[in-house]
């Protein structure tokens, strides 16, 4: 069972297996760390520890509105399908982003005692991203600690997994290459809320979904092959990202589900996640109602027919 606390809290490990990290998007590339940490635990019988950020680094370094792939407990339930054993949140803030790397150092050692440390090959923690693979290595400080490199993670398809890349894939509505390198299909949370009612009009009733973390990255506008998954049941379905220009003048942006082969079914107020399998094509404004009917017809059979 995953354990997990705050760097404040009082708990003392006698020794561990530590890495740290955002870890957003828990995706093959950190599952590859994850993994290999266990394998030395196993082998040890030593507990893991990730040590990882909220809110992200880059939300106080950069004060930016970064882009989550994971939010909070989406984060968590990622986490909890490897074998790790503890998640130590840190509380990220002004007066931490300006902490010297061995200050930092010297509290994970005093609170987890490490054997072994893991480090990405592009992992950069500290003031001014000192702690480096380089850095811990060549410390005298740190020789009773193994300080272990992990290599760059290819996919069978051989890209190289990092989450810029992914969210690189997520902007440009490359779901299959950003699935392949997750590991599992994008997901938003969302509730479903009350719309215009537009779609059933037309015949295609859809579920309005209002998003639970304004910073998760939305893919870019147009219709996606979707699961919609709620009450932990999974639905077929077909979803449109964007702006809704045949039936609508405004440009708010705005997501929406329409199910397939279910005839009715009352998801308002449901607690859903969208998970994105591929994106269809573009969003396109129709010279009327009819054209956008029939070109929706075409993308559900064409769905149907593929068995997708």
């Amino acid at each position: 069972m995953l354990n997990i606390h705050n760097l404040a809290d009082g708990n003392i490990l006698y020794n561990s297996i530590i890495t740290i990290g955002n870890y957003d998007g828990v995706h093959l590339g950190h599952r590859f760390i994850l993994d290999s940490m266990c394998d030395y635990s196993k082998r040890s019988t030593i507990p893991t520890v990730l040590i990882t950020f909220r809110p992200h680094t880059n939300n106080v370094i950069f004060n930016s509105d970064n882009d989550l792939l994971t939010p909070g407990n989406m984060k968590i339930k990622k986490l909890q399908l490897s074998n790790l054993d503890f998640v130590c949140y840190v509380d990220f803030d002004l007066k931490m982003s300006k902490m010297n790397v061995d200050d930092f150092m010297l509290i994970l050692i005093k609170k987890y005692n490490p054997t072994a440390f893991y480090i990405g090959y592009d992992n950069k923690f500290g003031y001014k991203r000192q702690g480096t693979y380089k850095y811990l290595k060549n410390n005298v400080g740190y020789k009773n600690i193994s300080i272990i490199e992990t290599k760059q993670f290819k996919t069978n398809q051989k890209n190289f997994v990092k989450t810029s890349l992914i969210k690189k894939y997520i902007i440009n509505g490359d779901i299959k290459n950003a699935n392949n390198c997750l590991g599992y299909n994008y997901g938003l949370l969302g509730k479903v809320i009350k719309g215009q009612g537009v779609g059933k009009k037309i015949g295609f009733p859809t579920g309005n979904v209002e998003l639970k973390h304004n910073k998760q990255l939305i893919p870019s506008n147009g219709v996606y092959s979707v699961n919609l998954e709620t009450d932990k049941i999974k639905y077929k379905g077909i979803c449109n990202i964007g702006v809704k220009p045949t039936v609508s003048s405004n440009k708010n942006l705005s997501i929406e589900v329409h199910l397939l082969d279910i005839d009715e079914i009352n998801l308002y107020n449901k607690n859903v996640c969208i998970e994105f399998k591929f994106k269809i094509r573009q969003e396109i404004c129709f010279n009327n109602i009819e054209e956008l009917k029939k070109q929706i017809k075409k993308d559900i059979k064409s769905l149907k027919e593929n068995n997708e």
